[in-house]
């Protein structure tokens, strides 16, 4: 194959199509554990209310609980992985086994959130 910008182009057309088919083939788990909130800043701060007690049976007075705030903070960081495909694969034509290696990228991506959550 020759190196130019349109089989480039072609070439990272076909990479992106196996990366994310991959990727969109993972099941999602961390949805039903945590919430997703997207962030346009380098840090973000969540406020929340302490716990409460338990409900209890009325008798006599009330008994009021004092709601404690806190927060924590959550410093977004980034997270990469470049894969280099090698100059003779493409003039050579040989680039069906990127096609497995762009899977496997995609799998791990849509795994990595997955990870940072159960991990936590």
């Amino acid at each position: 194959m020759i190196i130019n910008s349109a089989n480039l182009d072609a070439l990272r057309v076909g990479f992106k199509t196996s990366f994310q088919g991959a990727f969109n083939a993972v099941p999602s788990l961390r949805d039903r554990v945590a919430t997703t909130i997207p962030s346009s800043a380098s840090e973000n701060i969540y406020g929340w209310l302490g716990e409460l007690s338990s409900m209890q049976k009325w008798l006599g007075p009330r008994t009021i609980d004092n709601l404690k705030n806190s927060d924590y903070r959550i410093r977004n960081e980034a997270w990469e992985k470049t894969v280099g495909v090698d100059r003779n694969d493409i003039e050579d034509d040989t680039l069906g086994q990127y096609a497995t290696r762009f899977d496997m990228l995609g799998r791990a991506a849509a795994r990595h959130p997955e990870q940072l959550v159960f991990a936590a």
